[in-house]
């Protein structure tokens, strides 16, 4: 929804050219599909948190997890830098970003 949301807006203005209106696209259609790598995963976690004969299991989710969410929150930061892509954007469309990321307007919980 916020790709296409996101194309839409950016065509109807003609900001597809801008190299920032395409790195952040790009960045939300690499982080939608994770959820499907991670939700199963930190699912298992809370299993295997329970369960105390699993360490091992639980270290080598955790670890895959971790370096999952690592990577994903270096691209939004990559994102925001300030030497990033976000630098050609205007400061109210930057705005408008941050608080999407941060408050999450239409996330269930």
């Amino acid at each position: 929804m916020v790709v296409v949301a996101g194309i839409y807006l950016a065509s109807a203005r003609h900001y597809l050219g801008e190299f920032c209106v395409q790195w952040s696209l790009g960045v939300a259609l690499v982080i939608a599909p994770s959820g499907g790598f991670l939700l199963p995963r930190k699912q298992r976690l809370a299993e295997l948190a329970a369960d105390e004969r699993s360490s091992d299991d639980y270290q080598s989710l955790a670890k895959q997890v971790g370096i999952a969410g690592s990577l994903l929150s270096l691209l939004v930061l990559i994102t925001r830098g300030r030497g990033g892509a976000a630098r050609c954007c205007s400061a109210r469309r930057s705005r408008c970003a941050v608080f999407v990321m941060t408050a999450k307007p239409f996330s269930e919980g």
